[in-house]
């Protein structure tokens, strides 16, 4: 839960090339919000990463291939997000 922002970096760098076009990794509670790291090759993370900030209550930044911030949105709502997530 509580997971150095470097070390999710690493974790979704290497898993990227493996799963797919994007990978994303959380850490923190429902309570203290959750920090992240997403990164694509295939969709513009500056835009997408906007949509999910503003959904989930949070702010983040980064380049087109991967973004970091934070969001204040339940484990719950993070997950409905991204079951409805559509590249």
């Amino acid at each position: 839960p509580e997971a150095d922002p470097g070390d999710l970096r690493h974790l979704v760098t290497a898993c990227g090339g493996k799963y797919g076009t994007l990978c994303g990794a959380f850490s923190g509670s429902d309570s203290s919000g959750y920090v992240f790291v997403l990164a694509s090759d295939a969709v513009d993370l500056r835009v997408r990463g906007r949509e999910m900030t503003e959904a989930l209550r949070g702010k983040g930044g980064g380049s087109a291939g991967m973004i970091t911030g934070s969001v204040t949105a339940s484990r719950r709502e993070i997950e409905e997000w991204f079951a409805a997530f559509r590249i």
